[in-house]
């Protein structure tokens, strides 16, 4: 993959690349599906315009905040000990590469939401979710999908997407 392509990205785009290379790495691995209160917060980035709502929710989703030995559960502020244990159990489950990608993702989302649109931000994001799938020989997402999210659109944001119809149109879901 060309790499330098993703500059000409928005960030929802490259938000829903990432989440498709989440997705070819768990096919890759034959993992189970993503715990489901997990995927409604990543999905919700490319479809919500109330970012800063989004930000408050997926700080405690984060792996490395949730499987950090010394991080309390009562912080999960919106967790039920239910949702908490769910996502302790799914991340303990997962290959190092899933988490990795899980928390490059969520970073990506973060990297730029209170200033101007500035590629540098949250291009090293998903370079790394890119290098992750390279070194773990799984198939990148067809460059293809890139072309629908221009940086031209929403000021370096992109258009917010109905993410479950695109990755039906992209055969991620059947």
């Amino acid at each position: 993959m060309n790499i330098e392509l993703l500059h000409s990205v928005s960030i929802r785009g490259r938000y829903f690349y990432g989440y498709c290379c989440l997705l070819n790495t768990i096919q890759k691995y034959k993992l189970e599906p993503i715990y489901k209160p997990l995927d409604i917060i990543l999905k919700s980035f490319v479809e919500t315009d109330q970012l800063d709502d989004w930000q408050g929710r997926v700080d405690e989703f984060m792996p490395s905040r949730i499987l950090e030995v010394d991080f309390p559960l009562i912080h999960c502020v919106a967790s039920t000990d239910k949702k908490s244990n769910g996502l302790i159990k799914y991340y303990s489950e997962q290959p190092f590469v899933v988490l990795n990608i899980i928390e490059e993702l969520i970073w990506l989302g973060i990297s730029n939401l209170y200033g101007g649109f500035d590629s540098k931000h949250t291009f090293p994001y998903i370079k790394q979710i890119v290098k992750y799938l390279e070194e773990e020989n799984i198939d990148l997402p067809n460059e293809g999908i890139l072309k629908i999210f221009p940086v031209s659109e929403d000021r370096g944001w992109g258009e917010r997407i109905d993410i479950d119809s695109l990755l039906i149109a992209y055969g991620y879901i059947v």
